[in-house]
């Protein structure tokens, strides 16, 4: 259950960071800059959208890839364990389809802060 949640969240706040933080699209720092100064609400609101959604992704992919490797094919949570990553690889390919360079730097913080936590986590 807690996985659902945690990726419900993470679609919902890469879709909103992908919406509210356009990239021009010859990448172009003036131009960037002057966006964030125009728009500065969508800027700041992109921003948390961003924090919460990479950090509830690696708390998702740290405990995906812990489950997985403390279960094993007897465990009779092994098919939903199988069943979580499947929709998670399904919901990165969806949102790297909407906006490339977002989750480019999206799911690489998720994945440093998943690989941090799990350090911690022995």
């Amino acid at each position: 259950m807690r996985n659902v949640l945690l990726l419900m969240i993470t679609v919902i706040s890469a879709y909103l960071f992908i919406n509210w933080l356009p990239i021009p699209d010859p990448l172009n720092l003036s131009n960037l800059i002057l966006e964030f100064v125009f728009n500065p609400v969508k800027v700041f609101a992109a921003a948390i959208s961003f924090f919460v959604g990479f950090i509830s992704t690696g708390i998702l992919l740290r405990d995906l890839i812990v489950y997985m490797k403390k279960t094993n094919a007897k465990n009779r949570y092994y098919l939903l364990n199988i069943i979580n990553m499947i929709l998670f690889i399904m919901v990165i390919f969806l949102l790297f389809k909407n906006g490339f360079l977002h989750m480019v730097l999206f799911f690489s913080f998720a994945f440093l802060y998943g690989m941090m936590t799990m350090s911690n986590n022995k």
